[in-house]
């Protein structure tokens, strides 16, 4: 019934999905970028519906309290304290990949909906440190279109594989172009 439903949602607002969504693999880094409004997370729980997949995603913990709270947690968030304390989401997040046979998680990297100077790479040393490829998906708004790339296995070297990543984001557009930079250093 959702997967329909999203359908006919993805259909009527003229977007279309494509690309090579993470079924074939156990586990993942998801990419989402640009990510430039909220509005991304109502496409991508149509994607999600579409392909029926079971994603965790990072979220900013405020939308983890009443009255979110049941339906954001139901969909895989998982809250991110951004009030500048220490934490140890990364490491909780490789050991998460290590004690799970399939787990595929979506990261935002720009880390925030407003213009970045560049891009935070936590998403790599997760890649790295719990040995899984990465997947990139876009929301381009410029054509309508939501999709996923071919597989990624990072080789370790950091700017080949940052180079690779922001050449794929590079031609993508965000709701609100000028608040998207695919820079990533």
């Amino acid at each position: 019934m959702k997967k329909k439903l999203a359908k006919i949602i993805i259909k009527i607002i003229g977007w279309k999905v494509s690309g090579h969504p993470p079924q074939s693999i156990n586990k993942a880094v998801i990419l989402g970028a640009p990510h430039t409004t909220n509005w991304d997370f109502i496409v991508m729980i149509g994607v999600i519906w579409i392909y029926n997949l079971k994603l965790k995603f990072l979220i900013k913990s405020d939308w983890l309290k009443f009255p979110f709270k049941w339906f954001m947690e139901g969909m895989g968030a998982v809250g991110v304290d951004r009030s500048g304390r220490k934490s140890n989401l990364i490491d909780n997040l490789i050991k998460r990949f290590k004690s799970h046979e399939k787990f595929h998680l979506v990261i935002t990297p720009e880390g925030s909906r407003s213009r970045v100077r560049k891009w935070k790479t936590g998403f790599y040393r997760i890649a790295i440190d719990a040995n899984v490829p990465i997947l990139m998906a876009y929301a381009d708004y410029e054509k309508k279109e939501f999709g996923f790339s071919k597989v990624y296995y990072p080789t370790g070297d950091f700017e080949t594989d940052m180079t690779h990543i922001q050449n794929f984001y590079s031609n993508f557009k965000g709701k609100y172009p000028k608040q998207y930079n695919p820079k990533i250093f």
